[in-house]
């Protein structure tokens, strides 16, 4: 045997048998490969494709119609026309006449607008008919008055109230004593959004409580002062809300810091003191600074108003203010966890769901009686950094809406900034 032979043997040898037995696999007759398109047909397709292109495009030309500019302006300005169209057909929809039903529960058209600019009334979500919400009777849309343009309506709110809310009396203030009774705050150290919130629940309380608002000195509030030195460093109240509205004051009593001072600083119910220390508290009345050393620093006013007030031990994420008329008398013989436990136990769910986890505080006692409240909102433990209604809680239902209307209807932009902006 030869040395070839050999070797093809050893190969064959090493070969596993399952290799050198396996039958070769026959392509099935049906199955055939897919051939890719020849170069012939991909040129008819490109020439086909590019003559129905050619033909689309010069038609019109052909045709004799040629667009023009002017003709494209034309339809852009159709389509504007159109959609403002169906915007006036839907603010004229959301505005129409309110649906109401009678006792056969027969629908009723019944106009909403009873004043001259025809402007629905703000009112809640609800969508209770005029009947279920008579607390809206007499009650005007508001309105935004600006040089020569009509912004009424951007107003929410209504301008007069309601007949029943102009002659609304809270429950909860004192007829017994004739003596005045005030309130004092120190206004949020944070930005203006904050500062807003804790003077809504300041000035709910003050309505609700029959007691004098003395409002803060100005000051230079947070992202608020032009640093340019052209513009005014300080700001009030005043220069955003219209805390001047006649139906306002006959709601609350507001005096300025100053007043105070001169009407109750001689000995009526406090004194200021002598010297340096006094000069300093009535620099401070009208405008002052967050500066200890500053001649008209904040601080020394605001010392003087803790030492001589009642400051309540009361922050709107740790406690919640409730307004129980029912049980205000037993806030002089019980605590308020005591308080608590005596009312049934459906005001105690309520009560519970409100607050979130947070103390029931219950007004009365000092909070009724002392004849100057002073909430110390720029400190962090006192501060009133919540929505009004988050942090006060009426029982009374009836209660409780009159002093959401109330703050809807009153502690509104002024019209200067709707006209501004």
């Amino acid at each position: 045997m030869d040395s070839s032979s050999s070797n093809n043997e050893s190969v064959a040898s090493s070969q596993r048998p399952s290799q050198i037995n396996r039958p070769r696999r026959k392509r099935p007759a049906t199955m055939r490969r897919t051939s890719p398109p020849s170069q012939d047909c991909l040129v008819i397709v490109f020439i086909t494709a590019s003559a129905i292109f050619a033909l689309v495009t010069i038609t019109p030309f052909l045709l004799g119609h040629f667009p023009t500019h002017d003709e494209n302006n034309q339809h852009l300005e159709g389509l504007i026309n159109t959609a403002e169209n169906r915007w006036e057909r839907l603010v004229n929809e959301l505005n129409k006449d309110i649906v109401q039903h009678d006792s056969s529960d027969n629908v009723i058209l019944q106009s909403s607008n009873t004043n001259d600019n025809s402007m629905p009334l703000a009112r809640g979500v609800a969508g209770l008919p005029m009947s279920q919400t008579p607390a809206l009777v007499g009650a005007k849309h508001g309105s935004i008055q600006c040089d020569n343009e009509n912004y009424d309506d951007l107003a929410y709110w209504n301008d007069p109230q309601g007949e029943r809310d102009i002659d609304f009396v809270s429950p909860f203030a004192s007829s017994e004593t004739s003596e005045t009774r005030y309130i004092t705050f120190e206004p949020d150290r944070g930005g203006w959004n904050n500062i807003r919130m804790a003077l809504e629940i300041v000035l709910v309380f003050a309505a609700a409580t029959g007691r004098t608002l003395v409002l803060p000195p100005n000051t230079p509030f947070y992202r608020l002062t032009d640093q340019s030195g052209k513009g005014a460093k300080h700001h009030g109240f005043a220069d955003f809300l219209d805390l001047e509205h006649p139906a306002l004051r006959n709601k609350v009593k507001m005096i300025s810091m100053t007043e105070f001072l001169e009407r109750e600083g001689g000995g009526k119910m406090f004194t200021l003191p002598s010297g340096q220390a006094g000069k300093l508290i009535k620099n401070a009345a009208d405008h002052c600074f967050y500066i200890a050393k500053s001649n008209y620093s904040c601080e020394s006013i605001y010392n003087f108003l803790r030492k001589e007030g009642f400051v309540p031990e009361l922050q709107a994420g740790r406690e919640c203010l409730i307004f129980d008329k029912e049980h205000q008398a037993a806030k002089a013989e019980y605590n308020d966890s005591e308080l608590f436990d005596l009312l049934p136990e459906e005001e105690q769910d309520k009560i519970s769901k409100f607050c979130r986890g947070r103390k029931a505080v219950f007004y009365g006692s000092e909070l009724d009686t002392v004849p100057l409240i002073h909430f110390q909102g720029g400190e962090k433990e006192h501060r009133l950094l919540n929505h009004f209604y988050t942090f006060l809680y009426f029982v009374d239902d009836k209660v409780d809406h009159y002093y959401k209307r109330f703050v809807r209807d009153f502690m509104h932009y002024g019209d200067n900034i709707f006209c501004t902006a």
